[in-house]
């Protein structure tokens, strides 16, 4: 979901339009990490819905888990192939309320495709949780470095870099670079 369409929702209320409920959960766990600028009219929204008839939901929550694998990869600048790559494979878990990570595995390695090139370990790291431990968030820094085949000179120096978050119910995001 998009602010455009948060925005759109939030008009059709104020519009008159009753057919649209807001769910709290969604209000207070989303919209108030990822829209601030909206969570206020649409709690207010949430505060005064009071529809004509009465409704019952059922909501099926239960514990999960995930797994995905991050990466930042190099290439070559004139023929294009790659030259490595950084890994950060994330496992999660959460609570059967889907509000909470309840542990987080992260695993961080290097692959060099090119015999020039050397991955050698991770230099920097850190990660917390974030948001009553609804988000965890995970940093690494990593070194590759490229030598000179015969004398094992190092030629250069890359520290690929992932920021990853990982979310309570399964969800995800990432950022990576090359410094």
């Amino acid at each position: 979901m998009t602010k455009e369409h948060l925005n759109k929702i939030i008009a059709l209320k104020r519009n008159g339009d009753n057919s649209i409920f807001w769910d709290k959960g969604f209000v207070e766990n989303v919209a108030r990490h990822y829209f601030p600028d909206l969570y206020q009219i649409m709690k207010e929204q949430l505060r005064i819905e009071q529809p004509s008839y009465t409704t019952e939901a059922i909501t099926i929550q239960t514990e999960g888990n995930e797994e995905k694998t991050f990466s930042v990869s190099a290439y070559h600048s004139v023929y294009g192939y790659k030259l490595w790559t950084f890994f950060t494979r994330m496992y999660w878990e959460w609570n059967e309320a889907g509000d909470k990570i309840t542990s987080v595995s992260p695993t961080t390695w290097g692959e060099a495709y090119d015999p020039t090139w050397h991955y050698d370990g991770i230099i920097a790291e850190g990660g917390r949780y974030e948001y009553d431990g609804y988000r965890y968030y995970k940093w690494v820094k990593g070194y590759f470095y490229m030598s000179e085949p015969l004398s094992g000179q190092k030629l250069q120096n890359r520290y690929p870099w992932l920021d990853i978050w990982v979310y309570a119910g399964g969800a995800n995001a990432y950022d990576s670079g090359i410094d």
